[in-house]
């Protein structure tokens, strides 16, 4: 899979009129910026940040589907976008810049779940709202979530067919029935949707911290994980790792593994992302990095140095933004690291 193109690497090709992109992880900065005659385009759905000016002056493009891994729409992503009148934005959409939509449409039109991110960033934005109603969703509470669960079982156990319009939501696999196969559908949503920290199957404190060891206190973390004042202009509301305030010191790899990814991220800065293969789909990162030790593809052994910590990207001072991945690579699956780490 690969993580991204250089950026601009398309920006200003005019001809270009449709786009269907392969496996990519990052649509990179103004990577279509300017394509002026740029319609139709189909995003793949590992896709998970689409970064500054990634499709600004796209101005015939009418509609996008931003993939379900998205959780990250950096500044002036779509800026100027003039005929944009349709987005359909995933569930789990963590932050949006503020200007990320500057200049579109006046009919631009969010197609989202209720309370998602979306829906507040829409509000502030003076974004219409179309909310989207899931198959399944059976309360229409705009989730689909355990009671949707209880009331197909509910359905399922007496043999009710599908008669009574109200329960329609319910017929996921489109045949003329609730029955057993629509509520398993239904429970493997939701279980795919609980909090994975409270399913993830890994030990607690079982990964190395990543920097010295004189530095595995608290007094040095700076910013934790979870809800938090925005620090500076770009930065997420909604941490997902914890920063650690040192300079320039070595940075470990916290478990064996291999390098996904060692490259410029917007936002993060220099990024390092690791594959614990031997723990499953567990992934730690590092950001805000001086300067890489590794490189893409590499294998790495528990405690050796794979970069050097630093203060690029989107930063209030020198630190390390360090974050737990389980079940995925997604940012979506970011979970609280100081299960993982032990910290005096």
């Amino acid at each position: 899979m690969e993580e991204g193109i250089g950026d601009g690497v398309f920006s200003d090709c005019t001809s270009l009129k449709q786009v269907n992109i392969p496996r990519m992880q990052i649509i990179s900065d103004s990577m279509f910026s300017g394509c002026s005659n740029l319609s139709n385009i189909k995003l793949p759905d590992c896709v998970f940040y689409i970064c500054s000016s990634a499709f600004s002056n796209c101005s015939k493009l009418k509609e996008i589907v931003i993939p379900n891994n998205v959780e990250i729409i950096w500044n002036e992503a779509f800026k100027s976008c003039s005929s944009l009148t349709e987005v359909i934005m995933p569930k789990g959409i963590s932050s949006i810049e503020s200007n990320a939509f500057e200049n579109c449409n006046e009919n631009l039109t969010f197609k989202l779940y209720k309370n998602s991110y979306a829906e507040t960033y829409a509000n502030e934005n003076n974004i219409k709202i179309d909310f989207i109603s899931p198959m399944g969703d059976v309360d229409e509470n705009g989730v689909v979530d355990a009671n949707d669960a209880v009331i197909i079982l509910k359905y399922v156990a007496h043999n009710i067919e599908l008669t009574d319009e109200q329960f329609l939501l319910g017929n996921i696999n489109g045949d003329e029935y609730v029955d057993a196969e629509d509520a398993v559908l239904i429970l493997k949503y939701v279980a795919h949707n609980i909090e994975l920290e409270d399913v993830i199957p890994y030990e607690y404190e079982k990964l190395d911290w990543p920097l010295p060891t004189v530095y595995a206190r608290h007094q040095f973390i700076t910013s934790y994980f979870g809800p938090r004042k925005r620090p500076t202009a770009g930065a997420s509301t909604n941490h997902g790792a914890i920063d650690i305030g040192v300079a320039y010191q070595p940075v470990y790899a916290a478990e064996a593994g291999t390098v996904v990814m060692a490259q410029y991220v917007s936002g993060y800065g220099n990024f390092i992302m690791l594959w614990h293969n031997e723990m499953g789909q567990l992934y730690t990162c590092y950001g805000h990095l001086n300067s890489f030790k590794v490189s893409t593809g590499q294998k790495v052994s528990r405690g050796q140095q794979i970069a050097v910590s630093g203060n690029t990207g989107i930063s209030t001072g020198p630190h390390l933004h360090f974050e737990v991945r389980a079940g995925g690579s997604s940012s979506r699956n970011r979970v609280e690291p100081l299960k993982y780490v032990k910290v005096y």
